[in-house]
């Protein structure tokens, strides 16, 4: 990412991507939105040409959610502080 600030972007590429070879991509970054049905996708998807769509956020850890909610300490599940 290179805006606001230069951060690397981890992403997988799913199988049906085609590969970028050498090349390096600068695009815009947008969020799969939550669409009624099939027919708002459809209308959506040319607003993403060229650009790169995120389908899922950062996960904070390795773990899944079922392993927080059964080893968690209270310490580690509680809401952050606000600045």
């Amino acid at each position: 990412m290179v805006y606001p600030r230069t951060r690397s972007l981890e992403a997988t590429q799913l199988a049906w991507s085609p590969g970028m070879g050498d090349k390096t991509v600068t695009a815009e970054l947008v969020i799969l939105p939550d669409v009624e049905d099939s027919l708002a996708f459809q209308k959506w998807l040319p607003a993403v040409k060229e650009k790169f769509v995120m389908v899922s956020m950062l996960q904070p850890t390795g773990r899944p959610d079922y392993n927080w909610q059964e080893f968690a300490t209270p310490a580690s599940t509680a809401p952050s502080p606000s600045p």
